[in-house]
């Protein structure tokens, strides 16, 4: 069985959301679908937060820090870091 990691857990959150999305581009009056993306959208949130408060920020404007910009903490990807 493969281990559920906060990586693994951000990855499977975020391709529903961007599955849904693609659904609605196209059906905006679905209620269904649109209950189902504020669901996985919030899953999606939870899962971005866990990975940050284990690895740091996602994204560069995920960074918090107002003294120091702790974006540029390692290990980047190149040096082993979580992808």
């Amino acid at each position: 069985m493969v281990k559920s990691t906060p990586a693994k857990n951000l990855a499977q959150a975020g391709i529903m959301v961007y599955d849904i999305q693609l659904y609605l581009d196209t059906h905006p009056d679905d209620i269904q679908a649109l209950d189902a993306f504020a669901e996985y959208k919030a899953a999606y949130d939870v899962a971005k937060r866990d990975y940050e408060n284990t690895y740091g920020p996602l994204t560069a404007s995920s960074s918090s820090a107002r003294d120091y910009f702790e974006w540029v903490n390692g290990p980047w990807p190149w040096e082993g870091g979580i992808v």
